[in-house]
């Protein structure tokens, strides 16, 4: 810089000419960044200039504007070349301040005077520059400029700094250490410039990034919901324009009413009004309205001296700004938006970019329901391309079977517990066939018994039938035990976990030995613990199997007194204790080792009084332990016994009864914002999606398909009539001020309670196997029913004949499934009883032939079968058959499928809780 002029000249006058030509450049032009680099070029020349002197013993480093030359060099020209920097450093239109190394000012030039509000030098000198700047400046000085000053030389940045009024800028400054004649450090030079203008332009330009940004990010939610996505722009709005209010309401294409949707987080936390309007006539509106009555922006920068304002209801945080943008889509207002309380005055700019974003969040929710509509279509074309190819479809299908089949062979054949699994095989085979080569004997025994019972019989013979009949019964019970602890012992024992009222199944299990039990006299009572859940959780059929196991012994070994169950809360959360007591005959202390053990009996002696396998209680045990409890006894001789036993089995209410709906999707239409914001706050903690809507015509197009249940509130304009209309798809709990008249199923009055809304939802949206079935009235005709029994065996045509006979019907024989298909092609049937075990063709592959015919009224096909083992009964209705009855086939059993079916025309809905 300046090589060409100074060339030739000696080191004193290249000092002097370096100075002439500082202040040349304060006149011409102002002081800005490219200036400052300028002079901080020629700091650097005048060092080279100042060692190349050979008798400068010392150095002397000053600023890039106070840096003249050695005082030794300069000889008796120093005092001129100072005057003359000083009198270029007033000049600069640049502020300079120098000070001390602890950050005194020693010296400010007219400038910084000017610029700062003070009327004379003396007033800053000795004072610190820590006074000028606010308490981050103040560390950023203490921390980061001084050090690297001190440590590099010189620092380059941006410093807040306060005028004399109280008013801040930001300035960019260029610091540097002055040295004195012995080089020690002695001072520090600051050059700044005040940079605001320049700093707002970066901002507005950040601003517009920040709301293409906002969009863009708008444009990428794919997955998200309108109201996530109003949620999402409204605080963006708050945020680009600083302000710490904001709400967004929908307007009907009357522009006559507005629906609140969204309030930014900031204004849910500290508004506390109760009981918030959603929907809002434009004429009761105050200022907010004023966006949809003058069609444009308006900003009320004083709201409290503002004309046109109605105050808030008590609770709502103070309003001091206001800004409403009104939203158009084809000249029609859609959507206002409004901001409050920003801290300084809201402007153009603020309603531009509110504009913008809220537009663009318009266009995207346009597009999606654009997109939804779209979608619709393209299903429609799907399901008709589905259905040409649909040949394709199952060829592929028979394809992907033969493939899967080659893999399971193949990976048996892998499989390094080959002999294992054959054993288990031959064990399951083996059980299936004794069952069934059991039962089908067993059915003619019991089932001709039973019938023999209902004839008239001296008091002889009806005595020997009942002890057959009974013998019968017995010998199932012990065939049924010993499946039971197979399955138990294989591990393939599977409980339920479902809803039931526990008093239903105690009073089952009674039911069971209620008859023994009158007959030796015996009282048989229960009584429940007020603290236990009237429903419960868990496997309700193991449960009574428990308890007739427990009971039936008690009956057996007591001949008089009573037998009382007792049930309490257990030790620990969730769990109940059952106790089962008698006054019979008592177990020694001895003996009490015996219980609990398979095939093992108190009483194993050859002349035994009490009958029974001893598996009862073996069973017992392990179906306890299964249901997470245990099983003791405490007993004395003579004196009776107690059994007892805990399970878990955690009540249908609080958190086990919201397990029921997690994950369900509910749609709300609410008048009342207080409403939605607790039914929000309860629905995270049960895990429960709700999916405001903010009108009649939104619900009604959203309800279709996609939603497990709706809550509407009947104060919604249009919301009693989509009550009715959508009632018969989809459960509907309807909110109702007392004394409105009732619509739909779930009613609840408002104010409504969070156990009120939670026990709705949870009958609304309760499994199906919780609801109890109907029972079938016995005096149900079956005359008029048209019976195929296809049985190939002699003994059980003519039992399940004398049977039907019983229950005033007639039935044609099949011997086999060839036989069934040509009856069917001859004679239309109602029902066809069908074995499954037949020669030539069985009762699955003629079910299945059946199906193939597609006729047009199918008979219902009832499985009459003696396989019993777990998993069958799923084996038969897969196979497509509507019902099982399992031998031995007992009179009610079979009277109860047949009148089902016959009300099946009635109430199609009985044949499948059959079935399930």
């Amino acid at each position: 810089m300046g090589g060409d002029i100074l060339a030739g000249c000696d080191p004193h006058k290249k000092i002097e000419l370096l100075a002439q030509k500082v202040a040349g450049m304060q006149e011409s032009s102002p002081i800005d960044g490219q200036l400052a680099a300028k002079l901080l070029c020629l700091q650097r020349e005048l060092e080279e200039l100042r060692r190349s002197l050979p008798h400068c013993p010392n150095r002397c480093e000053n600023s890039i504007l106070l840096q003249v030359a050695d005082d030794a060099a300069a000889g008796a020209n120093s005092d001129s070349q100072i005057q003359k920097m000083t009198r270029a450093l007033e000049a600069l239109p640049s502020d300079i301040v120098l000070t001390d190394l602890k950050g005194n000012i020693e010296y400010v030039n007219a400038s910084l005077l000017k610029n700062s509000g003070f009327s004379d030098a003396s007033e800053l000198i000795g004072l610190s520059v820590f006074d000028f700047t606010n308490a981050e400046g103040r560390a950023k000085l203490h921390e980061e400029i001084i050090p690297t000053i001190c440590s590099a030389g010189r620092w380059q940045g941006e410093l807040l700094v306060k005028r004399e009024d109280g008013q801040s800028y930001i300035a960019e400054m260029i610091c540097a250490l002055i040295r004195d004649d012995s080089n020690n450090p002695s001072g520090l030079l600051a050059n700044f410039f005040n940079i605001n203008d320049r700093k707002r332009a970066e901002e507005s330009l950040l601003l517009d990034d920040s709301r293409l940004e906002a969009l863009q990010r708008l444009n990428q939610m794919d997955e998200a919901s309108i109201q996530e996505i109003t949620d999402y722009a409204l605080e963006a709005g708050v945020k680009l324009t600083g302000s710490k209010l904001g709400y967004l309401a929908f307007v009907d294409n009357s522009e006559e009413t507005l629906y609140m949707h969204s309030w930014s987080k900031n204004a849910m936390q500290i508004c506390n009004v109760e009981n918030k309007k959603i929907i809002y006539n434009l004429k009761d509106t105050g200022l907010w309205g004023e966006a949809i009555r003058q069609r444009r922006a308006v900003i009320a920068n004083d709201y409290v001296t503002c004309p046109q304002r109605r105050g808030v209801p008590q609770g709502h945080v103070e309003i001091i700004r206001h800004m409403n943008v009104p939203i158009m889509d084809k000249g029609k207002i859609v959507i206002v938006a409004g901001l409050g309380n920003k801290e300084a005055a809201y402007d153009c700019s603020d309603v531009r970019q509110l504009t913008l974003l809220m537009s663009g969040m318009w266009k995207i929710i346009q597009r999606r329901r654009a997109d939804e509509a779209l979608r619709k279509t393209q299903e429609g074309l799907e399901k008709s391309v589905a259905e040409r190819t649909a040949w394709l479809l199952r060829a592929n299908e028979a394809l992907q079977e033969e493939m899967v089949k080659h893999r399971e062979t193949e990976m048996e054949l892998r499989s390094a517990q080959q002999t294992a699994d054959a054993a288990c095989r031959a064990k399951s085979e083996f059980l299936a066939n004794m069952s069934h080569e059991i039962r089908t004997p067993m059915n003619a025994v019991i089932g001709l018994a039973g019938l023999l019972l209902e004839t008239k019989l001296t008091e002889e013979q009806r005595d020997l039938v009942e002890t057959i009949h009974s013998s019968g019964d017995a010998l199932l019970a012990i065939i049924n035990d010993i499946l039971d602890f197979s399955k138990i012992d294989e591990g393939k024992m599977k409980l339920e976990r479902l809803p039931f009222l526990l008093h239903e199944s105690i009073e089952s299990s009674l039911d069971m030995v209620a008859t023994k039990a009158a007959e030796k006299g015996l009282d048989l009572t229960y009584d429940i613990d007020e603290r236990i859940a009237p429903t419960i959780l868990g496997d309700s059929a193991r449960l009574r199997q428990v308890l007739a196991n427990l009971l039936s012994n008690a009956v057996k070994f007591t001949e008089k007194g009573s037998i009382t169950i007792h049930v309490l809360p257990g030790e620990s959360e969730d769990e109940i204790q059952f106790s089962v007591t008698d006054t019979g005959i008592g177990i020694g202390q001895d003996d009490m080792e015996k219980l609990f053990q398979s095939f093992s009996q108190v009483d194993a002696s050859t002349s035994r009084k009490y009958g029974g396998t001893g598996l009862g209680l073996a069973i017992s045990k392990r179906l306890v332990e299964l249901m997470g409890g245990k099983i003791w006894v405490d007993s004395k001789l003579g004196e009776g016994s107690t059994f007892s036993f805990c399970i878990y089995a955690p009540s249908f209410s609080g958190d086990a009864a919201v397990l029921h709906l997690a994950g369900k999707k509910v749609m709300a239409l609410l008048d009342s914002e207080s409403c939605l914001r607790m039914l929000l706050y309860h629905a995270r903690s049960w895990g429960l999606q709700i999916y405001p809507v903010v009108s009649s015509l939104e619900a009604r197009e959203l309800a279709k398909g996609r939603f497990d249940a709706a809550i509407l509130d009947l104060d919604v304009p249009g919301a009693e009539d989509l009550a009715e209309e959508i009632d018969e798809h989809l459960p509907v709990i309807n909110l109702s001020k007392p004394g409105r008249q009732k619509v739909g199923k779930k009613i609840l009055i408002k104010p409504f309670s969070q156990e009120g809304i939670l026990f709705a939802l949870q009958e609304a949206l309760a499994p199906p196997r919780h609801k109890r079935i109907r029972p079938i009235s016995s005096k149900t005709s079956l005359s008029d029913l048209s019976i195929l029994l296809a049985e190939d065996n002699i003994v059980n045509q003519k039992v399940a004949r004398l049977m039907l006979k019983k229950l005033g019907c007639r039935a044609d024989l099949a011997a086999n499934g060839r036989e069934v298909l040509q009856a069917i092609s001859r004679n239309r049937y109602d029902v066809i009883l069908m074995d499954v075990q037949m020669p030539e063709m069985d009762g699955l592959e003629t079910t299945r032939a059946i199906l193939d015919l597609n006729l047009e009224k199918r008979p219902k096909i009832l499985a009459m079968t003696a396989y019993a083992l777990e998993g069958d009964k799923e084996r038969f209705l897969d196979a497509g058959m509507d019902g099982y009855i399992s031998k031995p086939v007992q009179l009610d059993e079979l009277r109860s499928a047949l009148s089902c079916i016959r009300k099946t025309a009635c109430d199609p809905a009985c044949g499948k809780e059959k079935a399930d």
